[in-house]
Parts: C-alpha cells; sequence; structure tokens
C-alpha cells in the first residue's frame, strides 16, 4: 500500500476485518447447493456475473476464506479465467493465488493502491454484491447431430499456388518466437515475486 505509516499488522488487522464482514455471504453459496448425492457428478462452476480483472481480482482475494468446497472450485476456475488475460494481468492475478499469506504480504508490498482506494474500491460495497450474486451451475453438454454434406466444411481453404507467399510463414513463426519469449519471461517474472516477497 501507498502508505507511509501504515505497518503490516494493522494492515492485516484491517484486512481481515473486512473480510469477515463477508463471512454471512459465503454460506448462501452453500444454501444454494442442492442436497444431491451424485452432487460431484459431472462439470460444475461457479457462475460470477461480471468477468473483468476488478471482480477477478475481488474474487482471488475472497477466496481464500471461503468454506474449503468453495474455495477449491473457484480457485480451479480463477486459474482457467487467469488463461484469457493479457501476460501483465496474469502476473498481478498470479501473487493473489499462490496462498493467502503471499496474497496479504503482496498486498501490503504493492504500491498499486493506497488503503483508502483498496478498502473503498477493490472490498467496497461492490464486493459485498458480487459475492450475493455468486451461484453454482452445472455446465450442460449441447449434443449435437452430425451434419451430413458433400465437400469439405471451408471449401478449401488451401492458397493456390499462384497467390502463397513463403514470407507470410516465415512472419509467423517470428510472432510464434515473440510469444514464447514473453511467457518465458513471464515466467522469469513471476519466479524473481516470489523470491522477494519471501
Amino acid at each position: 500500500m501507498r502508505d507511509k505509516n501504515l505497518d503490516f499488522n494493522s494492515f492485516r488487522v484491517q484486512f481481515e476485518k473486512r473480510i469477515l464482514s463477508f463471512e454471512d455471504k459465503f454460506n448462501i453459496l452453500r444454501n444454494h447447493v442442492v442436497d444431491n448425492p451424485n452432487f460431484l457428478e459431472g462439470d460444475w462452476y461457479i457462475k460470477i456475473p461480471q468477468w473483468n480483472l476488478k471482480n477477478l481480482l475481488r474474487i482471488a482475494i475472497i477466496h481464500w476464506y471461503m468454506p474449503e468446497e468453495i474455495r477449491y472450485m473457484l480457485h480451479l476456475d480463477l486459474q482457467e479465467k487467469k488463461k484469457h488475460y493479457s501476460l501483465q494481468d496474469q502476473i498481478l492475478i498470479s501473487q493473489f493465488l499462490i496462498s493467502k499469506e503471499r496474497m496479504i504480504l503482496f498486498l501490503k508490498e504493492t504500491q498499486m493502491w493506497h488503503s483508502r482506494d483498496f478498502f473503498g474500491n477493490i472490498l467496497g460495497k461492490d464486493c459485498n454484491n458480487l459475492v450475493e450474486k455468486l451461484r453454482f451451475k452445472k455446465r450442460i453438454s449441447i449434443i449435437r447431430k452430425t451434419q451430413r454434406k458433400r465437400g469439405y466444411h471451408d471449401h478449401g481453404s488451401r492458397v493456390l499456388e499462384h497467390i502463397f507467399k513463403e514470407t507470410r510463414y516465415i512472419s509467423r513463426t517470428k510472432e510464434l518466437k515473440e510469444l514464447e519469449d514473453e511467457r518465458l519471461t513471464f515466467e522469469g517474472t513471476l519466479a524473481f515475486l516470489e523470491g522477494m516477497l519471501i
């Protein structure tokens, strides 16, 4: 936090006090689960109204304090949703998903928020509403009948010989190499941050 005179213990007390104010909302999630012995069969997920970065960070913070069965499912969902964001955002989200202690330490050491901004905007009233709107949903697989037809589905995608250009494939190889370099940098940054916060 950007507060100059905020020590770690007072931040942790204030942080956990705010999180525990959501505790009665966690029980709502348990009430919405169907009492069914076949509950674990099939593919279940937790529906969040809006998957934006701010909501994802809120859920990543709060999920450490939820009951174990809910926390486990949310953690898996967050790991999957993280992949849809840019590498910079993935680094940020990963800091919240390593462990609860690492997350608290990261929040104290980061300069991204002031404590008023963090407790007012990130863990404010909107966060309370977000926790209320979490629901268990079952993924329904739609069975599609095979469609009979003649010919290829894409009507032939091969480039004609007189239009074929090798430079197109060379530039694509460069793009893939740059993406791989970014991923390696991302992994190195995560390892560096983990070493700094120990």
